[in-house]
């Protein structure tokens, strides 16, 4: 199939030389040519501006206007069809304007026979269509370029600066595309991102490449995550960068909140989630590394146990909001107090444990102590209070005391509470003396779990008298544990060995069942029912069914009104006083008979004694021990006594050994006495003989 004609438009002012052109071509072998000719340009400019042929030949001299103004129009107006030049003779540097103009080609009349035409004719031609096919594809790329919802971003090879950037770059971004543009690619980096880059561009590959996520700022300042795919490419000589950037943001935050998230839940599996301590078990693996270390370096470590001292008041009194701010600043303080590269743990409730390792640089273990003890004590603003915290410390040494943590924490400890017992805010170091004690409540601790199991426990009763008739007026029932392998154990060594280990609550349930029963068993023996006055612990009275068990006990043994007395220290009802005062009020209906033991020795509260309906308060052996003599201790005696007229309750004194105490007592008005000159504590078969006696008091102090 032969190719169509070539469309040739000769415009040329002298017919002759067009007709001349025309033979030449028409002499062609290789191609056809349809020749035709202007002269004017009235004739020939809307050829051209339609483009309805090939090629045009434009001869130099036009009358009027130059070929060169033709080509040149046409250039601007945006002809693609090729032109060539024709002039008569050359020269000048007409060639060098022609091609400048625009020409594809220059040629010489006279100078070119047929072939040079035809040829110069069919490259240009070729050339023309190369190079629409090349703008074509430039208009299709930048159509692209522009419509790409893919942010593009074309740079410069040296500064970065943005020399082309698409509608979804600068949509991204939140700038225009000119504001863009007046940029460079460091400019939007965002913080920390131009030293990862400059520490990684002389790495990377050349071409195609995959850069990964980088972040930017956009125009307000927030950051966009983009995955970045870099290209090189031929810019004016140089190598451009070719930037896709694809908006990732809403993928790296929701990784990062996933990575948050899981960050926060392995440090609440190890982390107190109040102060951010680490909880004990963490404490212990990260304690054996220490203890580890030390060994090899042989320096000791130092255990802190700190106990914040009388916590549980701001928690009753303030609430547990304030009771959780206080931990949170002393955990804070702590750290003050402390090398930084100590071990922090919170042990339980306001308990915290501190590992430190020492050396010869560091300073006494007591001087930390001491430290941590004056930052805890600087006061804590809470809502409208001032808390002003004190705390007692107990140190245990490694390796002199042990190297396990659970042997360490309990000797840290029993030291702490060495220092409670010597007055609170103090700093007490383990020593032998303690560690005997120590393994004391350790032999007691094991064994009296079994002992209330296997009723080893026992009571005896001490009674109380009449201070005026002398007369027997009741029983105070008193725990006693007769141990086979240790011996008798008084109730200052097993009771407080209880509350640590939990066992109260099932001793004092025993207490109250076995002095019930035994009440019964003398009232069937005919014995007139005596009152029996039993000591409840705090944490008894915090418990639900506290009075409703007495209640029970009462209906069991078919005991009256009066036949129960409940002692309790005045300490007790700080402690929850909502259910204490619930509990109290209930066995007040119940017919139980309430009374404060220790009065004058703890924390005092006139309004619970009123409204309360307390019925007697006991005046605590340490007053009564140096009267008549000391006359503080007379005048506190005296003071209770008329407190309690006042109020309209009766007075027991506890603790009476001597006849002149015994006098003094009854001449301050106090209605029942107790102590060694008129009774020591009995078996319950002793007890129903002293009741079939009729119960007269012993005159004299006891010799034995």
């Amino acid at each position: 199939m032969s190719s169509p004609p070539i469309r040739v438009l000769v415009i040329d002012d002298d017919e002759e030389d067009a007709m001349i052109i025309a033979d030449m071509l028409h002499d062609d072998p290789e191609a056809s040519f349809v020749v035709e000719q202007c002269t004017l340009p009235q004739q020939y400019w809307p050829s051209v501006a339609a483009q309805q042929h090939d090629i045009y030949l434009v001869d130099y001299r036009l009358g009027p206007e130059s070929g060169l103004e033709l080509i040149r129009r046409a250039a601007r107006e945006g002809i693609t069809r090729p032109m060539i030049l024709l002039t008569g003779q050359g020269g000048d540097g007409v060639d060098q304007l022609a091609l400048k103009a625009g020409a594809a080609d220059y040629l010489v009349k006279g100078h070119a026979d047929f072939t040079q035409f035809a040829r110069a004719i069919r490259y240009a031609i070729e050339r023309g269509e190369y190079i629409g096919r090349l703008a074509a594809s430039e208009s299709q790329y930048r159509h692209l370029f522009e419509r790409s919802p893919v942010p593009l971003l074309l740079l410069e090879p040296v500064g970065l600066k943005f020399v082309a950037v698409n509608d979804a770059a600068a949509q991204q971004l939140g700038f225009s595309k000119d504001e863009l543009l007046e940029q460079s690619l460091p400019s939007l980096f965002a913080p920390g991102e131009l030293e990862r880059y400059l520490g990684l561009k002389d790495t990377w590959p050349r071409g195609y490449f995959e850069a990964g996520v980088w972040s930017f700022l956009r125009k307000n300042g927030s950051v966009m995550h983009a995955d970045v795919v870099r290209h090189e490419l031929d810019l004016e000589g140089m190598t451009g960068k070719l930037i896709l950037a694809r908006d990732v943001t809403d993928k790296v935050e929701t990784q990062e909140k996933l990575r948050e998230q899981s960050a926060a839940l392995a440090r609440a599996a190890t982390h107190d989630r109040l102060t951010g301590l680490v909880q004990l078990e963490t404490f212990e693996a990260r304690f054996a590394a220490m203890v580890t270390e030390a060994v090899a370096n042989e320096t000791p470590l130092a255990l802190y146990f700190i106990d914040l001292d009388r916590f549980h008041t701001v928690n009753e009194t303030l609430g547990p909001a304030a009771g959780d701010s206080l931990l949170v600043t002393v955990a804070q303080r702590l750290r003050e107090a402390f090398p930084p590269d100590s071990l922090f743990g919170r042990f339980a409730g306001d308990e915290f444990i501190v590992a430190v390792a020492l050396d010869a640089a560091t300073p006494e273990p007591e001087a930390f102590a001491g430290l941590a003890r004056a930052v805890i004590a600087a006061p804590v603003e809470t809502g409208d209070y001032s808390l002003y915290p004190s705390c007692s410390i107990g140190i245990a040494i490694c390796p002199d005391h042990g190297d396990e943590l659970s042997s360490l924490l309990r000797l840290a400890e029993a030291a702490m509470m060495r220092a409670k017992a010597y007055g609170r805010n103090r700093t007490q170091m383990f020593d032998a003396r303690m560690g005997r004690e120590l393994q004391d409540r350790l032999a007691i601790g094991a064994r009296l779990r079994r002992a209330v199991q296997s009723d080893e426990l026992d009571l005896h009763y001490q009674p109380f008298f009449d201070a005026l008739t002398g007369r027997l007026a009741g029983f105070e029932a008193l725990a006693r544990w007769d141990s086979p392998e240790l011996g008798m154990v008084s109730p200052g060594r097993f009771i407080p060995v209880a509350e640590q280990l939990g066992l109260i609550l099932d001793i004092g349930r025993w207490v109250l069942n076995e002095a019930c029963r035994q009440m019964r068993s003398w009232r069937d023996a005919g014995m007139p029912l005596l009152p029996v006055a039993v000591n409840v612990s705090a944490v008894q009275l915090q418990q639900e069914d506290f009075s409703p068990y007495v209640a029970a006990l009462m209906r069991r043994y078919r005991l009256p009104e009066g036949a129960i007395e409940i002692e309790m220290t005045e300490s007790a009802l700080l402690v929850n006083p909502e259910q204490v005062v619930a509990n109290l009020q209930a066995l007040r209906h119940a017919g139980v008979r309430l009374s404060i033991d220790d009065f004058g020795t703890g924390f005092s509260s006139l309004s619970y004694l009123k409204q309360l309906a307390i019925a007697k308060l006991k005046i605590d052996r340490s007053f009564v021990i140096g009267l008549p003599e000391n006359a503080n201790d007379a005048a506190i005696a005296n003071t209770i006594v008329t407190i309690a007229h006042q109020l309209g309750m009766t007075v027991t004194a506890e603790g009476v050994e001597t006849s002149s105490q015994r006098e003094f007592l009854c001449g301050l008005g106090c209605e029942y006495l107790q102590g060694y000159l008129l009774g020591r504590p009995l078996p319950a078969d002793q007890a129903e003989q002293l009741m079939r006696q009729g119960g007269a008091p012993r005159s004299s102090l006891p010799t034995d």
